[in-house]
């Protein structure tokens, strides 16, 4: 800390009381020096020595009496050299020098009590005239606890930097009220493929992404909406297009977080290019696409024969039935569809697709008009894929995705239904909703646990980690080698204690 000022408001020396007030209780100045709750010295700048003080500058000193301090300069009752490097004496005068300039000076300054501590003041000193002569009224204050805590704060600033530059993901602080950057990671600078940090935190948002999203609605309107719903509603997940250093388009995955800090309210998007997985989500529809066409193709060479559509169904790959679009009554279906509607396949012609459904899907409508209508889109021409619940004879209920098509023939209406139990994949979509939504901005504010150890022992998790541990609170990892909290072996056969070392 230094010892400049933190400006001086000018004196007001207007009497706030009547004269002859002060003149009838002469001891009324005593009175308020003695009492006050903090420690007031007289200071002489000509001797440069204090000249009286009242029983708080005693206490705040640790001495024992009076006596001890009067008489002493400030550098007497100082460590030898300030904080900021000057030494006490030198700087008693440079500061005795700016309360005659100014009128009076607010500083910081390091005393050290007759137990032999260093206690940091603040102190303001003030010029008076006390029979003809000039004194300074010293008033320090204990700021110790106020420096423990800005101290706690540079610490726990510079942790939280290092986890934020450390980041995997690409990390932006966003102003929500400009659209602008306040910060970001080095991840993010990666991640825009070009430009230094500088250039990055100029572009605002309208300038790092295309016009228009992939839906068709404006950039920088659909941006503003999610700012507004992420405010209003907390944290926002969602798919988005961006633009690179040099005009590439890109897909990412961005989870956005309000924060406050310092009273200013900010939003933290931490986003992952996900190029890779669209990728394999084109290829991967791409192929279902072909073998689609490929089945249709098959099924149209068909005939509609029972030996031949029995054999169609029962070499697929997923849950395959054929029925009446007229009946609705099931006339084919291999042993996925049987496993599917748990039921064996000599039941599975009595049976309809309604028979294998609750009252009522997903969306609250009931499954049977749903149903019916889903089939007169195929018997339309049309190939319907939509989300559909089956129900198991014990009641259990099984998530999946359908796709109708209308099989070629002559005399019946049949459709074929594709059916996928999409079971495992709602669960793990659950799964990474639910890790999303955990996911929250630096540190405390992020949703992912966090551990930060070295090399012997834990040294700090955040409160998602001791909820992902399963832990009641921080104290139970603090102090811990990671190891403590595996089994013996992983799954390599190695010893948890061995991998933890490396």
């Amino acid at each position: 800390m230094n010892n400049d000022s933190t400006g001086t408001r000018p004196r007001d020396e207007s009497p706030s009381a009547s004269p002859s007030f002060f003149a009838d209780n002469p001891s009324m100045f005593q009175l308020l020096f003695e009492r006050s709750v903090d420690a007031i010295f007289l200071f002489d700048p000509q001797a440069g020595v204090f000249v009286d003080c009242n029983p708080a500058a005693v206490e705040i000193m640790g001495a024992s009496s009076k006596e001890q301090l009067m008489g002493t300069t400030p550098a007497q009752l100082s460590p030898p050299i300030q904080i900021d490097g000057t030494s006490s004496q030198d700087k008693t005068v440079a500061i005795v020098a700016l309360v005659e300039q100014k009128g009076g000076h607010r500083f910081e300054w390091m005393v050290r009590r007759f137990d032999g501590r260093d206690v940091p003041m603040e102190v303001a000193a003030t010029p008076i005239c006390v029979d003809g002569r000039t004194l300074f009224v010293v008033v320090p204050r204990d700021i110790s606890e106020r420096k423990q805590a800005e101290a706690a704060l540079r610490e726990s600033e510079r942790k939280f930097r290092g986890l934020f530059e450390a980041s995997s993901d690409a990390i932006q602080i966003i102003d929500p009220e400009t659209l602008t950057q306040v910060d970001c990671n080095e991840a993010a600078l990666r991640m825009a493929g070009g430009g230094d940090r500088e250039w990055f935190l100029s572009q605002s948002l309208k300038e790092l992404a295309p016009e228009q999203q992939p839906d068709g609605s404006s950039s920088i309107e659909a941006a503003k909406v999610l700012i507004a719903r992420a405010i209003a509603e907390g944290p926002q997940c969602f798919e988005w297009t961006a633009k690179r250093y040099h005009g590439e388009l890109f897909p990412l995955d961005i989870l956005l977080t309000p924060m406050r800090l310092g009273g200013r309210l900010l939003l933290v998007a931490v986003s992952r290019d996900i190029s890779e997985r669209k990728k394999a989500e084109r290829e991967l529809l791409e192929l279902n696409q072909s073998l689609e066409q490929r089945v249709a193709e098959r099924t149209a060479a068909l005939t509609t024969s029972e030996a031949r559509f029995r054999a169609l169904v029962e070499h697929a790959p997923e849950a395959i039935v054929v029925f009446d679009g007229d009946t609705h009554r099931f006339l084919f279906g291999n042993e996925h569809a049987c496993a599917l509607y748990g039921v064996p396949m000599e039941k599975l012609t009595e049976l309809t697709p309604v028979d294998v459904s609750p009252e009522f899907q997903s969306n609250g409508r009931r499954s049977s008009e749903l149903a019916k209508e889903k089939m007169e889109e195929a018997l339309a021409g049309n190939t319907p894929v939509f989300e559909w619940i089956h129900q198991q004879p014990d009641g259990r209920l099984v998530p999946t995705q359908v796709r109708l098509l209308r099989l070629p023939s002559q005399s019946r209406n049949l459709i074929r239904a594709s059916i996928i139990d999409n079971t495992e994949n709602q669960r793990a979509q659950r799964a990474l909703r639910e890790s999303e939504e955990k996911f929250r901005a630096l540190y405390e504010g992020s949703s992912q646990g966090v551990v930060l150890h070295d090399e012997i022992q834990i040294l700090e998790v955040n409160p998602a980690a001791v909820r992902i541990m399963g832990c009641q609170n921080a104290q139970e990892l603090i102090g811990k080698h990671p190891s403590n909290n595996s089994p013996a072996l992983q799954p390599n056969g190695e010893s948890s204690e061995a991998v933890a070392r490396k």
